[in-house]
């Protein structure tokens, strides 16, 4: 800026600010997991409703992403992973479409790992969604 006549008042003049971009390419996540086939995992988006109106359980869903083994927390329609990092973008599902569930435990809310209360243990995603059909 300049100062200019004879209060000396700054006169700004005209500049051009030009911002620039950097975009981050990354071939995986942190998790290892590349987001090309994520998809929506519908037997995920079933189990979110479920927890949504049992707000006295938790359920902790062990399931088969490949051959890696992954742990997920659904508490209150809202779900965690405990193997690895949660994704922020809450459009993207917590497990890929291509995830096998292997099993659920219903465990009593809030979830403690260090006292954890089990209601029932070892339910197949079979029979789990026969409770969801029926109730």
């Amino acid at each position: 800026f300049k100062l200019s006549g004879a209060l000396k008042l700054p006169v700004f003049e005209p500049f051009q600010c030009r911002a620039r971009r950097r975009m981050r390419y990354e071939a995986e996540d942190e998790d290892g997991f590349d987001d090309e086939d994520w998809g929506y995992n519908e037997e995920i988006a079933k189990l979110e409703m479920y927890s949504q109106s049992s707000r006295d359980e938790a359920l902790l869903v062990t399931a088969m992403i490949d051959d890696q083994q992954v742990e997920v927390v659904i508490f209150k329609g809202f779900s965690s992973c405990l193997s690895y990092k949660t994704s922020p973008d809450p459009s993207k599902s917590i497990l890929p479409q291509r995830a096998r569930i292997k099993f659920i435990d219903r465990i009593r809310a809030p979830f403690n790992p260090a006292n954890t209360e089990y209601i029932e243990k070892g339910l197949t995603w079979e029979a789990f969604q026969t409770r969801l059909s029926s109730g």
